[in-house]
């Protein structure tokens, strides 16, 4: 098997926790360390349409040199949990390196795939296959994070990516399905969810697909930059951090 047999599969045969929902930034400069969730473990249910579908705990750990995250992610219609490895720089919060397994291209297939980062963009290789995958800053953009599927990892340091560089628009990444694209911060005035506190911040992104637009919304404390809430209605999911979990 070769990465491109691998990529093309993932394009055709993404589930909905595999296929890129979402994606985003790669960032430098900053002279202090950047506001970025502390150290703790964050839990999240998933839920779409109402049902809960899955939960996620997400493990960070800051050093003088990296913020790195650890998750893992269970799904109901999923046989195995799902795990995700990052780490970014202290500083602008850039990704460094990220790695995902299972990607589940299909029933029978699931591979590992890691992304390293460069300012020039990402290159992405799957275990199992020759050569790599390069994506490259999509035209408009000069910063790229990782956006994955439903994986909270991308999404619980988003607002702190974003307030560290004042980006307004970056490419987003999804390794699972092999794509990326552009992210617009939008700053239409969202309503509140009566699920999130009241003194939450919100950031709104906005990806087009196709000739549709999805809208990303994450609710979070502006101090800590803990997100306690990610609704995309287009898909009918809501992300929301458990009760007890770090703040």
């Amino acid at each position: 098997m070769t990465i491109s047999s691998v990529r093309l599969a993932r394009r055709s045969g993404a589930a909905l926790i595999a296929a890129g929902l979402f994606a985003v930034p790669m960032i430098a400069g900053a002279a202090a360390p950047a506001v970025a969730p502390p150290n703790g473990t964050y839990n999240f249910a998933i839920a779409q349409a109402g049902t809960k579908i899955g939960t996620s705990t997400v493990t960070v750990t800051r050093s003088m040199s990296a913020v790195t995250s650890h998750e893992v992610e269970t799904f109901t219609q999923a046989a195995e949990p799902l795990t995700v490895d990052q780490s970014l720089e202290p500083v602008a919060l850039a990704p460094t390196s990220y790695s995902t397994t299972p990607c589940r291209l299909n029933a029978q297939v699931a591979v590992t795939a890691h992304v390293t980062f460069d300012a020039n963009g990402a290159d992405e290789t799957v275990d199992g296959t020759s050569g790599a995958t390069h994506f490259p800053l999509e035209t408009g953009t000069s910063h790229m994070v990782v956006i994955d599927a439903a994986f909270m990892t991308g999404f619980l340091f988003l607002p702190a990516q974003v307030q560290a560089e004042s980006l307004t628009t970056f490419t987003g990444l999804a390794t699972c399905s092999a794509t990326s694209l552009v992210y617009t911060v939008d700053t239409t005035p969202q309503t509140r969810p009566s699920t999130v506190p009241a003194a939450d911040a919100n950031l709104t992104v906005d990806v087009k697909q196709g000739s549709a637009t999805l809208i990303i919304t994450e609710w979070y404390n502006p101090q800590t930059m803990v997100v306690d809430e990610v609704d995309v209605p287009a898909s009918q999911i809501v992300i929301s951090r458990s009760p007890g979990a770090a703040s």
